[in-house]
C-alpha cells in the first residue's frame, strides 16, 4: 500500500478573499520569497528593490515546524529582516495546542545559532566540495549490498518515500532507525496485544481521573506539550465546588508529574509491575470479573481503583515508556476493563515510521558489524556511539565498517569515527515535513538561509538515488505535487494539513492480557539498591548538551545547573553515608561512574536515579568567554545495558575517595554542586498558599488574612489613573516546566553567565521557578511557583536607588532606566522577592561570536556591566501594542498583549492584562477568592503579580 493510501491528503479550501485568518501569520507572496530570508554579509546597502513582503522594522511570523524523536512539534518563527528572533508554539497545531511551548522549543533558537556548529564537508581534516563526496558516495553501490543507514526515528512523509524508493532501488541495502529514549515494553506490548505495532493516543482532556505509574507524561514523551494542555482543562476551579480532575502517581523517582500529584505514592520503579496487577486484580473485583486473580493490594491502590471505577470511561491508567511489557499489558488490561479504550485512550497506527519493527533495533546493525558486512555505514543524525548500550560495544565495531559517513549539526563521539562529516541544517534552514502525533502532516520551511551550509537527511537519500544535485524544496513540492499553489501557499501560512489518523476500532487479546498480570505479580524488586536511569528533563539524551539556555536553565526539580547528580532519599544517602556533593562510584556490569550524591525528599528508598544527557562538551560561549573543552556533567550512558536500559538491579554503589600520594592515604572525594535555588522549606513564610479542595469548599476565604496589606514607608496609597497592568499565576495548573523561563531569556536578551558565576549565584534569568515542600516528612507536595518582579505598587526598591534609576510608569510599571544606573544594588538588597539581577561582569562583549548577537531581540535593550536589571512585563510589547492601535483609533482589546512567558506556558497558568478594566480576564481572576499577593499582608508592598492559590484534588474519603 502506498503512503497516500494509507495516510490520504486533506482536501485544503482555499482561503476566502479578504479574511485574514490569523493575524500573527503575515506569510505574503509566494513560498519562494522566504529563499531571500538571509542576514546581511559584507557591506550593508540599502535596498535597490525592497522586497514586498519587507517593511523595515517590522516583524514576520512564519510557521514551521521542529521534531522530537520524530513527532511534529508546530512552532511559530518571528522574524525580523530574515533574521528569527523568537520561537513559540502554533496554537492551531494538535501537538502545541494552545501555543503552548516545552524549554527545548523555546531553546531551538540558540541551536540555530551556535557557534560551534559544524560546517561544510570534510574527509578526514580535509575540506571537500560536494561533486568529491558525490562521486564517493556512489561508488560500488550495484545492489546496495554493504551499505547500512541508520536514521533517527522519523515520521517525515518525504523521507519515507524516499527511503521506500531507495529499497526499490537497492534492494540489498539495509536502514536501521535508532532512538535512545525508545519504549521497547511499550511497543512489545501492543504488539502483543494486537498484533501488529500500534499507537496509544491520550486524551487527557476527557478525563476525571487519572493514574501515573512511573509515567512523567509532563517532561518525557514528545506529546508533553499537548499532555499539558489537555490535563490543565480540567484543572482549573475559580470558585468552590467547581469539578476537578485527580492525578495519581506511583513512581521511585520524583518527576514534575509526580510532584504536582493529588495522591503519590513512592515506590521502586521495579516494583510497578507488580503494583499494577494488583491494580488489575482490585478493577477486576469492582467490575465482577472474578476470573481475573485478586492479589494483595496497599490501601493506595485499593483507593485509586474506587476512583478510577467512578470514573470509568473518563479516567486513564498510564504507564511509564520504561516499563517491560507485562507492565504496559495489565495498564492496557485496566484501561480495557475502565472502558476507556475509544475514550480517553485511543488505538492508531503507528505515527514513526516502522515502529515497533525490526529495522528499529540496534541489534541488527550490531549483527552487521560483526559479521563484517558492512561495507559503508551511513549515519543521519544522532549521536549513536556515545548513546548505544555500553555491552553492544559500537564504537569499536564501527571501525569495522570500510567507510563511515556521518550527517550531523555537531561534532560528538560518532562524528570522530567517521572519514566523511557533513555539516547537517537547522530545522529552520531546510525544506521538509513531519507528522504530529495524531497523524497531522506539518510542514518545515526556512527561516534563513543555512548560516554555513549543510545538507538535510532526505537529500543525502536522494544522492544515494543519483541526484548529483539534491534540493529538499524540489523534493517537496514533488511529493505534494498534487496540491495547487494556492493551497500550498495557504498550508505553508497554517504550518500544516488538515487531517490525523482515525483511532482504530481495536479489541485487544484478552488471553495475552489477561497472562500478563501473572507475570507481572512475579515480578519481585531488588533486595539491593537500584540504579533507575531517567532521560534529563533538560538535556533529553544529550542532544541539547551545546545549548547555553538548557544547560544553565536550573532543573525543575532539584534546582541544579550545569552538571547532574545522582538522586536519593535521605535514609539511602544516610545508609550509603553521603551527603549532599559527596562523590560515590556507581558501577554496573563493568562500568562504572563517578558521580556527586545530591539527597532529595520524596524519593523512594533504596532507589538511585542518574539523568542521561551529561558528560560532553558544554556550550562554546558562556559568561563573555569562549567555554573550556571541558565535560559538563557526568556521562551516565555507560551504565546503560541491552537488557536493562532504564533500571538495573544489580549495581554496586560504594563513596569514591582519592589516594594522596605519596603517603598513599585515602580522602573522600567532594563535587561542587550549582544551584539556583538554595532553600525549599517555607519556614512558616506565606509565600506559597495551598490547600485541598474539601477545605477549599469549607472556607473560600482562606487566603484572605494574608492579602489584607500591611502598613508601609509610603504612608498612603498612591493613586493610578488611565490603563494599568497587571499578571496572575494559577498555581493550581503550573506544572513547574520551565518553558516560560526560557521564553524570557530569550525574548529579553538574558545572557549566559557561566559555571563559574552561576556558583556564585549570578544567573541572570528574570523569572526563575521557586519550588517548596508543603508537609513533613517524605510524603511532602513539592510545588512550583514562577516567581518574577512583582511590579508593586508601593515597591521597596524604589525608593533606596540615590539615582532614580528605578521608578514606576504611568500604567503600573516598576521600571529600571539603564543609563541612570550606578550599580549600588541598593534596590536587589531592598527587594523581599530577590527578583533583581545584576551584571557584574560585561557579558555581551564586542568580540562575542556573530552568529550570538543575531540573537539579541532589537526591541530590548542589551544590558552592560554594572547594571541592574529585573522582568519588565515585556514593555516592549505593551509599547508597540499601544501603538499599533492609536495607528488604527481605537483602544486596547483584552488579551492584545501577552507576555512571552505567558505565550509559552502549555497550561495557560499565567495571564496578563489590564487590571483597570474591570471586565477583562485578569481582572476577573485577581477577584476571584484564590487569589492573593506574595507577602503582601507582611510587608505592604501591593504587588501587581498575584497567585490563585494551590488546590490539591485529594479524595474525600481520606480527608
Amino acid at each position: 500500500m502506498s503512503e497516500n493510501e494509507r495516510h490520504p491528503l486533506p482536501v485544503i479550501v482555499e482561503e476566502e478573499e479578504g479574511l485574514l485568518r490569523r493575524e500573527m501569520l503575515e506569510l505574503v507572496g509566494a513560498a519562494m520569497a522566504l529563499a531571500a530570508c538571509e542576514p546581511p554579509r559584507g557591506k550593508i546597502l540599502p535596498y535597490v528593490r525592497q522586497p514586498r513582503e519587507i517593511v523595515p522594522g517590522q516583524e514576520l511570523s512564519y510557521a514551521t515546524t521542529l521534531t522530537d524523536r520524530g513527532i511534529a512539534w508546530g512552532v511559530i518563527v518571528r522574524t525580523r529582516a530574515g533574521r528569527p528572533l523568537k520561537v513559540d508554539g502554533n496554537p492551531d497545531h494538535p501537538t502545541t495546542l494552545g501555543g503552548g511551548s516545552a524549554p527545548q522549543l523555546q531553546a531551538s533558537l540558540y541551536d540555530l545559532y551556535d557557534p560551534a556548529r559544524l560546517r561544510g564537508l570534510r574527509h578526514g581534516d580535509a575540506e571537500i566540495a560536494w561533486t568529491d563526496f558525490y562521486r564517493a558516495l556512489r561508488e560500488d553501490l550495484r545492489d546496495g549490498r554493504g551499505l547500512h543507514l541508520l536514521l533517527e526515528p522519523t515520521t517525515s512523509p518525504l523521507l519515507v518515500t524516499q527511503l521506500e524508493r531507495l529499497r526499490n532501488a537497492l534492494p540489498a541495502a539495509r536502514i536501521h532507525f535508532f532512538d535512545p529514549l525508545a519504549s521497547a515494553g511499550e511497543d512489545e506490548a501492543l504488539r502483543t496485544a494486537f498484533g501488529r505495532p500500534r499507537q496509544l493516543r491520550l486524551r487527557l482532556d476527557r478525563a476525571w481521573a487519572i493514574a501515573a505509574f512511573d509515567a512523567d507524561f509532563f517532561m518525557d514523551p514528545p506529546e508533553r506539550i499537548r499532555f499539558a494542555h489537555d490535563f490543565s482543562q480540567r484543572r482549573r476551579a475559580l470558585r468552590p465546588g467547581e469539578r476537578r480532575s485527580r492525578l495519581w502517581v506511583a513512581e521511585g523517582d520524583l518527576t514534575v508529574t509526580g510532584a504536582i500529584a493529588d495522591e503519590r505514592m513512592r515506590i521502586r520503579p521495579s516494583a510497578i509491575p507488580s503494583l499494577l496487577a494488583s491494580l488489575v486484580g482490585e478493577l477486576g473485583q469492582l467490575a465482577g470479573e472474578p476470573a481475573l486473580p485478586r492479589l494483595p493490594a496497599p490501601d493506595w491502590i485499593r483507593r485509586l481503583a474506587r476512583d478510577l471505577w467512578q470514573n470509568r470511561g473518563a479516567s486513564a491508567v498510564i504507564v511509564g515508556e520504561r516499563q517491560p511489557a507485562e507492565a504496559h499489558l495489565c495498564g492496557l488490561l485496566a484501561n480495557r476493563i475502565l472502558g476507556n479504550l475509544g475514550n480517553t485512550v485511543e488505538v492508531t497506527a503507528p505515527v514513526v515510521f516502522e515502529r515497533g519493527e525490526e529495522s528499529h533495533r540496534l541489534e541488527s546493525l550490531v549483527r552487521a558489524l560483526e559479521g563484517g558486512e558492512v561495507r559503508t555505514l551511513l549515519i543521519l543524525g544522532g549521536d549513536p556511539v556515545r548513546a548505544a548500550p555500553a555491552d553492544f560495544g559500537l564504537a569499536r565495531l564501527m571501525r569495522r565498517a570500510r567507510r563511515r559517513i556521518y550527517l550531523g549539526t555537531h561534532a560528538n563521539d560518532t562524528s570522530a569515527l567517521c572519514d566523511f562529516v557533513l555539516a547537517g541544517l537547522h530545522p529552520f534552514e531546510q525544506w521538509g515535513d513531519a507528522r504530529a502525533h495524531d497523524g497531522t502532516i506539518s510542514l518545515v520551511q526556512p527561516v534563513i538561509r543555512p548560516l554555513w551550509g549543510g545538507w538535510a537527511p532526505v537529500e543525502i537519500v536522494a544522492a544515494l538515488l543519483g541526484e548529483s544535485s539534491p534540493s529538499s524544496e524540489a523534493l517537496l513540492r514533488q511529493r505534494y505535487a498534487s496540491i495547487g499553489l494556492g493551497p500550498w501557499q495557504t498550508a505553508l501560512q497554517w504550518g500544516f494539513l488538515q487531517g490525523s489518523l482515525p483511532s482504530l476500532e481495536a479489541t485487544p487479546d484478552e488471553g495475552a492480557l489477561r497472562a500478563a498480570v501473572g507475570r507481572a505479580a512475579g515480578r519481585q524488586p531488588s533486595a539491593t539498591i537500584e540504579i533507575s536511569i531517567r532521560p534529563d528533563p533538560k538535556l533529553r539524551d544529550g542532544r541539547f548538551s551545546r545549548n547555553g539556555w538548557l544547560v544553565e536553565l536550573p532543573d525543575p526539580i532539584t534546582s541544579l545547573q550545569w552538571g547532574n547528580a545522582a538522586l536519593m532519599s535521605p535514609s539511602t544517602a544516610q545508609r550509603l553515608g553521603v551527603d549532599r556533593g559527596r562523590v560515590i562510584r556507581v558501577q554496573v556490569g563493568g562500568e562504572a561512574i563517578l558521580v556527586p550524591a545530591l539527597p532529595l525528599r520524596g524519593m523512594a528508598d533504596d532507589v538511585v536515579t542518574l539523568h542521561l544527557g551529561w558528560g560532553g562538551p558544554g556550550p562554546a560561549w558562556a559568561g563573555g568567554r569562549p567555554s573550556r573543552e571541558e565535560a559538563v556533567g557526568v556521562d551516565v550512558f555507560p551504565l546503560r545495558r541491552s537488557d536493562a536500559p532504564w533500571i538495573a538491579l544489580q549495581a554496586e554503589i560504594e563513596p569514591a575517595f582519592r589516594t594522596i600520594e605519596p603517603i598513599g592515604s585515602r580522602e573522600p572525594l567532594h563535587a561542587t554542586l550549582v544551584f539556583q535555588q538554595s532553600e525549599f522549606e517555607l519556614h512558616g513564610r506565606p509565600i506559597l498558599l495551598s490547600t485541598t479542595d474539601a477545605e477549599f469548599r469549607a472556607d473560600p476565604d482562606f487566603v484572605a488574612h494574608h492579602d489584607r496589606p500591611a502598613p508601609n514607608v509610603y504612608g498612603m496609597p498612591w493613586t493610578f489613573e488611565g490603563p494599568q497592568w497587571g499578571m496572575i499565576v494559577d498555581l493550581a495548573t503550573c506544572i513547574g516546566c520551565a518553558a516560560c523561563v526560557v521564553a524570557c531569556q530569550a525574548e529579553n536578551n538574558i545572557p549566559v553567565v557561566g559555571k563559574t558565576n552561576s556558583r556564585k549565584h549570578r544567573s541572570m534569568h528574570w523569572l526563575r521557578i521557586d519550588r517548596y515542600y508543603l508537609g513533613e516528612g517524605e510524603e511532602a507536595q513539592y510545588l512550583p511557583q514562577p516567581m518574577l518582579c512583582q511590579h508593586c505598587e508601593m515597591a521597596p526598591c524604589e525608593y533606596v536607588c540615590p539615582v532614580n534609576a528605578t521608578v514606576h510608569s504611568p500604567d503600573g510599571l516598576n521600571e529600571m532606566i539603564y543609563n541612570r544606573c550606578i550599580g549600588t544594588r541598593f534596590c536587589s538588597n531592598n527587594c523581599p522577592y530577590k527578583v533583581r539581577r545584576f551584571n557584574y561582569f560585561r557579558y555581551n562583549v564586542p568580540h562575542e561570536p556573530e552568529t550570538l548577537k543575531m540573537m539579541n531581540n532589537p526591541e530590548v535593550t542589551v544590558r552592560e556591566r554594572g547594571v541592574m536589571e529585573k522582568c519588565t512585563y515585556c514593555v516592549q510589547r505593551i509599547r508597540a501594542a499601544q501603538i499599533e492601535a492609536r495607528i488604527h483609533g481605537r483602544t486596547l482589546r483584552d488579551g492584545e498583549v501577552k507576555t512571552a512567558c505567558q505565550v509559552a506556558c502549555p497550561t495557560h497558568a499565567i495571564t496578563f492584562g489590564l487590571v483597570s478594566e474591570p471586565e477583562s480576564e485578569v481582572a476577573r481572576l485577581r477577584r476571584t477568592p484564590r487569589s492573593y499577593a506574595v507577602l503582601n499582608a507582611e510587608l505592604g508592598t501591593e504587588p501587581r503579580t498575584r497567585y490563585l492559590a494551590h488546590l490539591r484534588n485529594r479524595r474525600e474519603e481520606e480527608v
